[in-house]
């Protein structure tokens, strides 16, 4: 795999957790089936970054920390109906792939 480890971790998120809150460990669990073992505190720094730089969401208190991938919505379009981001998204989807 080429790019930084952020770039890896991003991309491995992008195709296994597509839809679905994952803890810190179920990711690191994951990863390490496929690729290098790796820290959870430099899992949990990764996901914890890509939080504050808005490609993730979380829930939880600190015990019980949950992360997703944000829905991306254009600013234009969120006035606009459900059926256009719906669209929006499942292009942006394709074109990551």
């Amino acid at each position: 795999s080429s790019g930084t480890l952020m770039d890896r971790l991003e991309s491995f998120i992008r195709h296994e957790f597509t839809n679905t809150w994952f803890t810190t460990q179920e990711l690191r669990e994951r990863y390490e089936t496929v690729a290098d073992d790796i820290k959870l505190s430099t899992v949990s720094t990764y996901l914890s970054r890509m939080n504050h730089d808005g490609l993730l969401d979380k829930r939880g208190n600190r015990n019980n920390r949950q992360y997703r991938l944000m829905e991306i919505i254009e600013p234009e379009m969120v006035s606009q109906h459900n059926y256009q981001r719906q669209t929006s998204y499942e292009k942006k989807r394709v074109e990551s792939r």
